[in-house]
């Protein structure tokens, strides 16, 4: 990155960062806490200060979280017993198995932690929507992500962190032989994933009384993807970005941009430089398209371990130790600490029970579909962003921001009351009858 671009760079996120600030100072209240535990979970602290500084702030993000869990849950009061309702009940039971069974797991300690702290996510941000609702939580979490975004450019524009690396030593690359980059977040899958929720939890809150807010997160979430070059990830939120503004009824903009994309597309093709090339890494080809980039390859090797355990698993969040030995031994052609797919990471780590736990929780929100609102409906749009970003990560590989988002909308449909029954209309009594 040249030294003008880096300038360029750090110029705008800081315009956007202090923007970001000043538009959020207004509503200055408990949910910038909600902004600061985002932060908190997405940052990866072992390219900066190693691997035991990583799991030191996992430890104490989650006591901080366990402790806010409980006196959150006691103030409810009359209506705490809402951690047993559905479908959050189904979500919490994911966890909740992880805790029982950490004694069978490959590695108890992460298994129990982790476990426990997803719990405790799980009712923060559950309380959170019971008191403030779903629109409120869902623009702290998009606030927070849209920082990370903008501290993994600045970090990068100061050389604190810096591209990513492949397995031959050379810098990664994506669309265009772009580079790739993670920033704070760590790889640029992750910072991938945090960019798409962020661009698309901005557009769901378009219109809903938030101002110029929701359109600055898009355009950071924008920027994010381009600088983290997750392809899938990119996809994701294209998919997602042209239904919500289809939806938002700009269906112009929206047939622009095809167009414009069709056009990028006839003009790579005429300059004789191969559509194929554009939008692979080096020397990947058509084969790295077929294979998802070797996902196809990991998740066949996940399949065979997970039978291994299939009714339990190996233990929640205990994907990393099962596939060290194939990814040392090259069966999987690439650093995979979880099997890039979400429910595939749960027959994997949590077995068959797991699997049942999610068909369960997609089947109450489907119960719920009757709470949804009508046009755009926030909740709507990130599950379907959360969905889309499941079929080639694993969003639930550690408490984190697709974890606050998940539960936000999941408890915004558990609480969302039914349309109360009309009242029957009194019979008129005999004696007015006679009368």
């Amino acid at each position: 990155m040249s030294l003008l671009a880096a300038a360029s760079i750090g110029v705008i996120a800081t315009v956007a960062a202090l923007g970001l600030v000043g538009a959020t100072a207004r509503r200055s209240d408990p949910l910038m806490a909600l902004v600061v535990l985002v932060i908190a979970l997405e940052v990866d602290v072992e390219p900066l200060a190693g691997a035991a500084a990583d799991r030191g702030r996992d430890l104490v993000v989650a006591a901080i979280v366990l402790v806010a869990a409980v006196l959150g849950w006691w103030s409810a009061r009359r209506d705490r017993s809402f951690v047993f309702w559905t479908p959050l009940v189904y979500l919490l039971a994911l966890p909740v198995l992880g805790l029982v069974l950490a004694p069978t797991s490959v590695d108890p300690v992460v298994s129990a932690s982790k476990s426990l702290a997803t719990i405790a996510v799980v009712v923060v941000v559950a309380v959170a929507v019971l008191h403030r609702g779903f629109d409120d939580v869902l623009e702290a979490a998009v606030l927070g992500l849209a920082l990370i975004v903008l501290a993994s450019v600045l970090s990068t524009s100061a050389g604190i962190t810096g591209p990513s690396i492949d397995w031959a030593g050379q810098p990664d690359v994506g669309i265009g032989g772009l580079r790739r980059f993670g920033g704070i977040a760590g790889d640029p899958n992750a910072l991938g994933r945090v960019s798409a929720l962020c661009s698309v939890g901005g557009a769901a809150l378009l219109y809903r009384g938030r101002g110029r807010v929701p359109i600055l997160l898009e355009v950071i979430g924008i920027g994010g993807l381009v600088f983290a070059q997750s392809r899938t990830a990119i996809a994701a939120a294209v998919i997602a970005l042209a239904f919500v503004h289809v939806r938002h009824g700009h269906k112009r903009a929206v047939a622009a941009l095809i167009s414009l994309g069709m056009a990028t597309v006839i003009l790579i093709t005429v300059s004789s430089r191969s559509l194929v090339d554009a939008v692979t890494r080096d020397g990947g080809g058509v084969g790295e398209l077929a294979t998802g980039t070797g996902r196809t390859t990991l998740w066949r090797v996940v399949w065979t371990l997970a039978w291994e355990r299939p009714i339990v698993g190996h233990g929640a969040f205990a994907s990393k130790p099962v596939l060290e030995a194939a990814v040392a031994a090259r069966w999987v052609p690439f650093e995979a600490p979880d099997a890039h797919n979400l429910l595939l990471n749960l027959f994997l780590t949590q077995g068959l029970l797991a699997v049942a736990i999610v068909a369960a929780l997609v089947g109450s929100i489907s119960g719920a579909r009757d709470r949804f609102q009508r046009g755009v409906d926030p909740r709507i749009v990130t599950l379907g962003i959360f969905v889309l970003l499941s079929i080639t990560e694993n969003t639930l590989r550690k408490p984190g921001a697709a974890l606050v988002v998940l539960s936000a909308a999941v408890a915004s449909l558990t609480f969302a009351p039914r349309p109360a029954a009309p009242l029957a209309t009194p019979s008129p009594s005999p004696a007015r009858t006679a009368g």
